[in-house]
């Protein structure tokens, strides 16, 4: 319900410029790929900090691909998420299309 109401505002394009969804470890996967699918549309989130959620590499697939997208994020923070392969692929493929993003923190 909460990532829910967050991605309205992300849709929304609420300008902000910070957002920090660190250690939410109650929301599901349903509620992490909203947030993402708002963010592939958001342009004023320029840091984004989703450091110790349990994302594991479905979540971190679920943020990858809405950040293909992304014209604004140029800071992201992915610590402490149990990643794997399958999400480190889908870092590097989103480290080579995505031209915005410039510092990430694994």
């Amino acid at each position: 319900e909460g990532a829910g109401a967050m991605a309205d505002l992300l849709r929304a394009n609420t300008p902000l410029a910070i957002l920090s969804m660190t250690g939410n470890k109650g929301v599901g996967i349903e509620g992490w790929k909203e947030v993402a699918l708002a963010l592939a549309s958001n342009t004023h989130v320029h840091t984004l900090s989703l450091d110790y959620n349990n994302l594991a590499d479905e979540g971190i697939k679920v943020f990858t691909d809405g950040l293909l997208k992304n014209v604004a994020v140029r800071s992201l923070d992915l610590e402490g998420n149990k990643i794997g392969d399958e999400g480190a692929a889908g870092i590097l493929n989103l480290l080579r299309m995505n031209r915005t993003l410039n510092d990430i923190t694994l």
